[in-house]
Order: structure tokens, then sequence, then C-alpha cells
């Protein structure tokens, strides 16, 4: 396995993980997606994880020094590192102990300029309409505010769903219409915190329009 092969940059030797974090795992030879969590950790010897599922079709794969690459998201972040099996106990719950990495790998997600900003906008999945809020935006997409309370017919966000913005922005005049698909959902008392990556089909007029409320927010910051 070759951890090279993904596009991460920035070495670092620190892990920066919260327990509980989901983690994707690869082992050679296994095709299956395998997800787990980190349950614990000792800095510079071991992290423990959960036995991904289904355990009886990895088993054979989880001995003492084979090797494997934890990918996981840390805000905003995302890290790899390459390690080896330690030990596995089965009791009271199946559990991994991989070595401590000695390099880790990230990328920054938000590589692009974010910006702050309150813009009311109208949401329409599925031909339902919900109103919500930017509260913030890049070029290639946004975050999006939607309180489930204030809403007669609350949609139900799942990723990957396709998702359409109908918004004027603070200068314009205009209603433009943005394409997008729902890249990450939080709900929490009565809201839906999404993540929205913006589509190629979104109409040139209202990219450009995205890319010059952009650049003059950060001209004035």
């Amino acid at each position: 396995m070759d951890i090279n092969s993904a596009s991460i940059d920035n070495l670092g030797k620190r892990i920066s993980v919260e327990i509980g974090t989901p983690v994707k795992i690869e082992l050679e030879g296994i095709d299956l997606p395998l997800q787990s969590s980190i349950v614990g950790l000792e800095n510079e010897r071991y992290i423990i994880i959960k036995a991904p599922q289904p355990l009886s079709r990895i088993q054979h794969k989880l001995y003492r020094g084979n090797e494997m690459i934890i990918r996981y998201i840390c805000a905003g972040t995302v890290y790899a590192f390459q390690t080896r099996m330690m030990e596995t106990i089965s009791k009271p719950i199946p559990l991994l102990f991989i070595e401590y990495p000695r390099i880790i790998q990230r990328h920054d997600l938000r590589e692009q300029k974010r910006v702050n900003c309150q813009i009311p906008t109208r949401i329409i999945q599925d031909e339902v309409e919900n109103i919500g809020c930017i509260v913030d935006m890049a070029k290639s997409g946004c975050r999006c505010i939607v309180q489930a309370s204030k809403n007669s017919n609350p949609i139900k966000y799942d990723l990957g769903k396709e998702i359409n913005l109908k918004c004027i922005f603070p200068g314009s005049k205009d209603i433009i219409s943005i394409n997008g698909v729902v890249k990450n959902v939080k709900r929490t008392k009565g809201e839906y915190d999404l993540g929205i990556l913006f589509t190629s089909d979104t109409p040139v007029e209202s990219q450009k329009i995205i890319a010059w409320f952009i650049a003059t927010i950060e001209d004035f910051i």
C-alpha cells in the first residue's frame, strides 16, 4: 500500500483527533469499505479503534504487523497515516490496537477562502421548498442553516441529494439560482446545518455573482 497515492500533503507528527471520530480503513486485498471509530490512544505509543464489520470477512487480515491505512476528517481537514496491527482483543468488545503513526499527512478541505455572510435563501429539493440562510460561502460551495421548526414542509436532507438555492445577494437586485449537492448534514435543536457543494450546472451568471461577492467581501476585510 502506498499512502502517497492519496492527494494529501503537509506532513505532521502529532495526531489531531477526538475520541469517537469515525475512520476509514484500507487493508491490502480487502475491497470492502471498512469503517470504524477511534476509542482511545496513548501519544507516541498506540491508537485503539473498534474492529470494523463484518469482522468475519477480514479476520484473516488482522494479524500482528499487517499494514493498513487510516483516514479521517477532523475540523475540515483530512488526515491519513500508515500504521501496523499491534494486537486485537475480543472482550468486552472487539478492538484493534494499532501503532501510533510516525508520519501524519493532512489536507485542508477548505483550500478556497470562505467568507461569513447572512443571505436569506429558498432551498428547493424534490420540488419541496423551505426557507434558510447562507452563513458562509466559497466559490465551490456554502454552508446553509435551515430552521426546521419554521418550515411547514420540513425536508429530510440526505447526503448526495441534489438541491437548488434561490437568493438575492447584497448589491444585486435579481434572484439568482444555484445548483448544488448536499455534502454534509448536521441536525441540532430543530435546525439543519447543511454543507453544500455547488455543481457545474449552476448558471454562469450565478457563478459570476458569487465570485464578485466573495472578492468584494475579501477586499473590504
